[in-house]
């Protein structure tokens, strides 16, 4: 997440434990460079995985344009061959 850590706004990572709504909640906050290793090593990954969800979405997306253009096309040519008949 990008958040405001002291007067600086930073890439931070955090950590959450408990239930929120029931008020038995906490978290911890670090800037990117001051969390522990594990966590700067396990938030590269995921962004990784968000990069390649983001470029899958980009696929999804055309697929489903070239799906609708086709059902388009199949549509107009369904009329046209109604209007000669």
């Amino acid at each position: 997440m990008y958040t405001r850590i002291g007067d600086q706004w930073r890439i931070a990572l955090r950590t959450a434990n408990g239930h929120y709504p029931s008020g038995n909640y906490s978290e911890q906050v670090w800037g990117f460079n001051d969390a522990p290793r594990w966590m700067c090593v396990e938030s590269v990954s995921k962004v990784d995985t968000t990069e390649k969800i983001k470029a899958r979405t980009i696929e999804a997306e055309e697929l489903a344009a070239a799906v609708r253009a086709t059902r388009k096309e199949a549509e107009q040519a369904e009329m046209a061959k109604k209007g000669r008949k």
